[in-house]
């Protein structure tokens, strides 16, 4: 019985020591240990299964928010091409409706001075 204790307490030590846990979420696992009865291991199992979910969540975030900045900044300097007031404004409402990935998009013109 001593055996396993000190096993654990190693274990515990190796994860703190690189820093994958910190000692609250050991003392957490500990205490759902003494009322579950689910061994120290799962339970950190557990939490990195969900720790890599949640990176995995704010990676795929991060890739469509970059790809939607991406597609701004091309529409952007693709304005530069048109002289024309009508064929910039097509070309907006084309690009608008790709980078918001909408099946349809509308312009709405406002005259300031007519409220209109």
């Amino acid at each position: 019985m001593m055996i396993k204790e000190e096993k654990r307490q190693m274990f515990g030590q190796k994860l703190l020591g690189k820093k994958m846990v910190n000692e609250s979420q050991i003392e957490e696992a500990l205490e759902v240990q003494k009322t579950d009865g689910k061994a120290l291991g799962d339970i950190l199992i557990d939490l990195g299964h969900t720790t890599s979910d949640l990176i995995m969540s704010v990676l795929n975030i991060t890739r469509r928010t970059e790809q939607q900045l991406a597609r701004l900044f091309n529409a952007s300097t693709g304005m530069l091409r048109y002289v024309e007031q009508t064929s910039l404004l097509k070309f907006l409402i084309t690009e608008a409706g790709r980078i918001l990935e909408a099946d349809r998009c509308n312009l709405f013109l406002l005259d300031e001075e007519a409220s209109e």
